[in-house]
């Protein structure tokens, strides 16, 4: 039983079936499919590149690098007479920017996991304030610095939760 219409004549005419419609339609299903299982082969071969970095060595590096610039900053600072609340603005910079170059380069150049990437930032910038806290408090004598002791992991992992959050929103969409 066929479709049914009316021409300008008042004909009765069967319209027949268009199959091109459901050809086109295929081929674009089939491009889907092709575009996914692609995504997937992408995702894969990007975890298996990142199974070469060990994480532990990543956590190193990054902490040592994050100490070595909290030093340079501290004795640049006392070299050139800068009040210690500077140098300890310095410092701050100094992370945000260390937090920024790491995070871009752990997913675009080592293809690490998002979720791994921020574990291992938190993890790494965590202990380096833990001990550049320590650090202070041998070269600063003041009080003041006792509470960073209790205050400046937290702000060191808010920072991080922070900039992973827009980085996440803006730069790690696909």
């Amino acid at each position: 039983m066929g479709i049914f219409c009316y021409n300008i004549d008042m004909v009765k005419e069967e319209l027949k079936k268009d199959d091109s419609i459901e050809y086109n339609t295929k081929l674009w299903i089939d491009e889907v499919d092709k575009d996914k299982e692609e995504l997937e082969d992408f995702e894969r071969n990007k975890i298996d590149k990142s199974k070469n970095f060990s994480w532990i060595l990543i956590v190193l590096i990054l902490f040592f690098i994050t100490i070595l610039g909290e030093g340079i900053i501290y004795i640049l600072g006392n070299y050139f007479f800068i009040k210690k609340i500077k140098i300890i603005v310095l410092i701050w910079i100094w992370r945000f920017i260390l937090i920024n170059f790491y995070l871009l380069i752990a997913f675009f150049k080592m293809h690490l996991p998002k979720d791994k990437i921020f574990i291992i930032a938190i993890i790494s910038f965590f202990f380096s304030s833990l001990a550049s806290i320590i650090l202070k408090i041998l070269f600063i004598k003041s009080l003041w610095v006792y509470l960073n002791l209790l205050v400046e992991p937290i702000w060191v992992i808010l920072l991080i939760i922070l900039i992973g959050s827009l980085y996440k929103k803006f730069i790690f969409k696909y």
